[in-house]
């Protein structure tokens, strides 16, 4: 699975919304119009708890990527957010289903 979203906001937000089902980020992909200097944070909410994932420093990037080195599991209502402080670009979330 993967979707691809507007970083405009600066906050980009995935809810797993399947009851019998989890699945995990893959990779995240950053790209932007022009070289950029900022910070991207990686989270997951489960319930009221925030979890940091990941921050990729963004020093004159046009591109950028994070991959995980252990899966996260998202189930039912937890929720995946990129947050960045670089807003001309796109996030392309790659997700698979957890085994």
């Amino acid at each position: 699975m993967n979707s691809l979203h507007s970083l405009e906001s600066g906050t980009v937000s995935v809810t797993n919304t399947q009851k019998h089902a989890s699945w995990v980020p893959v990779a995240v992909l950053f790209r932007f119009d022009a070289p950029v200097t900022g910070t991207v944070t990686i989270t997951r909410t489960t319930g009221e708890t925030v979890f940091q994932l990941a921050t990729v420093e963004l020093a004159d990037n046009q591109s950028a990527a994070w991959i995980p080195e252990t899966d996260y599991r998202f189930h039912i209502n937890d929720v995946f957010t990129v947050t960045s402080t670089a807003t001309n670009g796109t996030v392309e979330i790659i997700r698979k289903a957890a085994q």
